[in-house]
């Protein structure tokens, strides 16, 4: 395939001091976050993964409840519409590949849709071959998609542009999701595809940003999320849907803090515990007694004899941990 230069694509966008500034306190909060990767347990994870998976097909009109989407990704039967369930089962696969796809790659991309609208739409995997047109709801035209013949190399320098550009990833995946709206690359799916994608560059540029569930704030201001495409649409510069998109990821990754805040909190109070009753415990089996990683658990000793609450006496091998209390 032959790549365009560098300079080729340039999509509009204004960075703005809103912008910039929430680029910083997002990046403050991730930097927090990645520090305390040991205590994002593999439990909440899949509660993240699952109330993603919920949110985006929600968005999409999706009317099953999120118990009925985890019953489905569980295994267990599920009485509902089959189409929707369908819908579970593919974005199930789809999220799967989360960590294994390349950001950059138009065959995965086209992958990913191929497991996202399996037996929803006979043009799965595939770029659409026919018009398409956004109506609001009196029937009006808004936007008629990009012309179907140009689709395929839209998006490739869509791709090329955020992996060669610079700019900064939080800014270049908002500007992705937002030109990718516009370009409507697919029949069936581009709303959970752009927000899949989106994710997929947000954990290029921290892996944990794929456990973050973005789409639950994005569908708690669905109707935000519209107009900031229009506003976007109306003075054709993506900044007002970057701005949107920038505090939906802000205030997804609070919420993840909050939660990694108690779950530390519990695992201090855990390991605490253990080591008061078993003060010679190795790593290994202090990791197995409190359900973290050893690397997580490594990482709390750390904090803890950084606060003053733990003491090593001894080495290694042969010393035993004393708990200040």
């Amino acid at each position: 395939m032959k790549k365009p230069s560098p300079s080729a694509y340039k999509p509009p966008y204004t960075l703005t001091d809103k912008v910039v500034s929430l680029v910083s306190e997002i990046t403050e909060t991730a930097t927090h976050l990645e520090l305390r990767q040991g205590a994002i347990a593999p439990l909440l994870r899949k509660k993240n993964r699952l109330r993603t998976i919920h949110s985006s097909l929600a968005i999409e009109q999706n009317t099953l409840t999120l118990q009925q989407v985890t019953d489905i990704i569980d295994g267990r039967r599920v009485f509902g519409p089959p189409r929707e369930i369908q819908e579970v089962k593919n974005a199930k696969a789809a999220y799967a590949l989360i960590d294994k796809v390349r950001p950059d790659s138009v065959q995965d991309l086209l992958k990913v849709h191929g497991l996202m609208t399996a037996g929803l739409t006979e043009q799965a995997g595939r770029f659409r071959t026919v018009a398409v047109g956004v109506f609001d709801g009196d029937g009006r035209l808004v936007h008629p998609g990009t012309p179907a013949e140009l689709v395929p190399g839209q998006i490739r320098d869509l791709l090329f542009w955020v992996a060669t550009s610079g700019v900064h990833p939080l800014v270049s995946s908002c500007v992705f999701h937002y030109e990718f709206e516009f370009i409507h690359p697919f029949t069936d799916g581009k709303g959970r595809m752009g927000r899949y994608w989106q994710t997929v560059l947000l954990a290029a540029w921290r892996p944990h940003m794929a456990w973050v569930p973005v789409e639950e704030i994005v569908r708690s201001r669905q109707q935000d999320y519209y107009r900031a495409i229009q506003q976007s649409d109306a003075i054709a510069d993506a900044h007002p849907f970057v701005e949107y998109m920038l505090e939906a990821i802000r205030d997804a990754l609070d919420g993840v803090k909050a939660s990694v805040g108690e779950n530390v909190a519990k695992s201090v109070v855990k390991i605490l515990d253990v080591i008061r009753a078993s003060p010679d415990i190795t790593r290994a089996r202090l990791s197995k007694e409190v359900g973290l990683s050893v690397r997580g658990v490594e990482r709390n000793l750390a904090l803890l004899k950084k606060d003053g609450r733990l003491r090593r006496i001894g080495g290694n091998k042969g010393g035993h941990w004393q708990v200040v209390d």
